[in-house]
């Protein structure tokens, strides 16, 4: 019986994201589906009471002492926020943790056959809910950086039109923002609006970079940011960085082909080479063995 329910359970919440992201997806916006579906608004519904449970339980929690210190995510969510239209507060993303680890315990302790297997499973699942929502964010937060990797080329070529227009930074940034919808235009109308507010040019590259992971965009910004403070050209090392970056893309993507080749072969040596094995040498294995003990 409970294999039974935690079955259902999977597949139900398989089921359940499977719809929310067909309904959140760019194919169903551009079709019209979303504004004329009743259940998207009734789904929405649902996660904004989630979210706002989620919120009261995480503001209970750190106001006791729990979770405090400085929390880090903050760009992660505001992305989230900025392109699957989801709200989470930290408050909200510290209990959606907690929930996570709750539920979990009591799944565990109710798969549990004995009182120390269902110790031991309530353990894992507490670490497991806790810590499922950092790994989750973490991973978009990776895949926001591999895109922004794979459009910096696009990025630098628009930004040197833009210069050779008689632009500067600012404004190439601005014109940028408007000719192109990519997940570096948040970043960038952050930076547009740290200025706008009245901060300085250090502090909106130095706010822009440290809000950024991705390693080859902090150096070009880097570059910028010293290039603007002395005056100099920026059309010549648009172009250097735009060659840098399309060679360790180039080699990038050689070296993932190079290792999914490697990969292509673990089925080979792991699963076909040892079945293959088993089918011409298990008949001749099962008569000697006969043989011998008969």
């Amino acid at each position: 019986m409970k294999i039974y329910f935690i079955v259902i359970c999977y597949y139900g919440f398989l089921a359940a994201g499977i719809y929310y992201f067909f309904l959140s997806g760019p194919s169903a916006a551009e079709a019209g589906y979303v504004k004329k579906n009743r259940s998207y608004s009734m789904l929405k519904a649902i996660i904004d009471l989630l979210n706002n449970m989620a919120h009261r339980i995480g503001a209970v929690l750190r106001k006791s002492g729990r979770g405090k210190g400085p929390f880090t995510k903050n760009r992660i969510l505001e992305i989230l926020e900025y392109e699957k239209d989801l709200y989470i507060t930290a408050e909200a993303f510290f209990g959606y943790k907690s929930i996570l680890a709750f539920l979990l315990i009591i799944g565990g302790g109710y798969i549990g056959s004995s009182l120390p297997y269902s110790i031991l499973f309530g353990v894992a699942g507490a670490i497991t809910g806790y810590f499922l929502p950092d790994m989750i964010v973490n991973r978009f937060a990776a895949r926001i950086s591999e895109d922004i990797d794979r459009e910096l080329s696009y990025i630098i070529d628009l930004l040197r039109i833009s210069t050779l227009s008689g632009q500067n930074i600012y404004n190439s940034f601005s014109v940028f923002i408007e000719k192109y919808n990519g997940r570096i235009c948040y970043d960038l109308r952050s930076f547009i609006r740290d200025i706008d507010m009245g901060a300085g040019k250090d502090y909106a590259y130095r706010s822009l970079i440290e809000r950024n992971k991705s390693k080859q965009f902090r150096e070009l910004m880097s570059v910028l940011m010293e290039a603007d403070r002395y005056g100099s050209p920026i059309n010549g090392i648009l172009v250097q960085r735009s060659r840098q970056i399309n060679f360790e893309n180039w080699d990038n993507a050689e070296r993932k082909a190079k290792k999914m080749s490697l990969l292509s072969l673990l089925p080979l040596i792991f699963l076909i080479l040892p079945a293959f094995m088993l089918l011409v040498g298990g008949p001749l294995i099962y008569s000697l063995a006969s043989g011998v003990f008969s």
